[in-house]
């Protein structure tokens, strides 16, 4: 009798454990769907929305999705018209999370100087789509190529070599585009560049674990990000408030998850020293700035850089953290303006 209640008792708590486990796995798949299926898609209505809210600037059908793009001229009128003679390009890449807002205040001082600027949404991020596939660095070296070509279509004689400048992540993009196109590149200016050196313990092994990675950056990624923002960097913007306001719209569609994922997984502890040496090899004209207590790029990466790229300018703040390509935008524009007007 003992032996049958014992395998009776030792029954039920197998159940009530299969059945734990089927609900929480059920609650897990049931967050995944729901929370995918509250974000807005990211389409032609939302985006002439947009548009017309002020919100964004303009949209290139590019062939793998719509870039969203601001391009200003020196006049300050937005971009020019075909009668206008062409002048220096300063193109403005970002980085990994920030979108392209993150140059806001660049514009002003870059285009009092005499240069058109052209800043945009890398895919997966701020406003512009978030296509399929992969989001390793071909993916946005095409991207920057084909707006290029988008700009230059649309107004003859204007595919002169432009200044590149690219921030943390943007750093390597840049960087490989100049690797893989030297010709259309006339100087580069990195801010915390991504590619020269990776912290030990800074991308979670967790990230390359199938559908849980899937799982914590579709339910968790917006919250963990935003408060990782306001947490750290945010103070650093010159209205914290509009900062996180801006970073955290993009949240407000799908596919922001799987880009961010993907990045990780495609870049993974990737390095671009190769194309760091033969931008040198190159010749083309660097200059670069670091913070010497940045939490995402450590300032050894200033010292990798001057070993591979000697002729390399190099700009060192004492404080600023991760965040000097928006917190110390004034001081950076101006050595921009002074860099790209050689």
């Amino acid at each position: 009798m003992w032996s049958q209640l014992g395998l009776k008792v030792g029954e039920c708590i197998v159940n009530w454990i299969v059945w734990v486990v089927a609900l929480a796995f059920g609650g897990l798949v049931l967050s995944y769907a729901v929370t995918g299926w509250m974000l807005k898609p990211l389409n032609e209505a939302e985006r002439a929305h947009l548009e017309e809210a002020g919100t964004a600037h303009d949209f290139a059908a590019l062939p793998s999705g719509a870039t969203h793009f601001r391009h200003e001229t020196a006049n300050g009128e937005g971009a020019a018209s075909n009668e206008e003679p062409a002048r220096p390009l300063i193109v403005l890449v970002h980085g990994y999370s920030t979108p392209s807002f993150v140059y806001n205040d660049y514009f002003a001082p870059l285009t009092a100087a005499g240069f058109d600027v052209l800043s945009f949404d890398l895919y997966g991020r701020g406003f512009s789509d978030r296509p399929s596939g992969t989001y390793g660095v071909d993916r946005y070296t095409g991207q920057l190529g084909h707006l290029l070509d988008h700009i230059a279509a649309a107004r003859p004689g204007s595919n002169a070599p432009v200044h590149l400048v690219g921030y943390s992540m943007g750093g390597a993009i840049v960087t490989h585009f100049a690797n893989l196109h030297p010709e259309r590149v006339a100087s580069m200016t990195l801010i915390a560049p991504a590619g020269l050196a990776v912290p030990e313990g800074q991308v979670s092994p967790i990230m390359f674990s199938p559908l849980v990675g899937e799982w914590v950056f579709r339910v968790l990624g917006a919250n963990l990000m935003q408060k990782g923002l306001t947490d750290g960097f945010d103070d650093y913007a010159p209205d914290p408030e509009a900062f996180t306001a801006d970073f955290a719209r993009q949240f407000d569609y799908r596919g922001l998850d799987h880009a961010l994922l993907d990045t990780i997984r495609a870049f993974g502890r990737g390095e671009f020293q190769v194309d760091f040496a033969n931008v040198h090899q190159a010749r083309i004209p660097v200059q670069a700035f670091f913070s010497e207590d940045d939490s995402v790029i450590p300032i050894i990466s200033a010292t990798r850089l001057e070993e591979l790229n000697p002729d390399a300018e190099i700009h060192r703040f004492t404080d600023g953290d991760h965040a000097i390509g928006y917190g110390r935008a004034d001081e950076i524009a101006a050595g921009i303006v002074v860099f790209a007007g050689r």
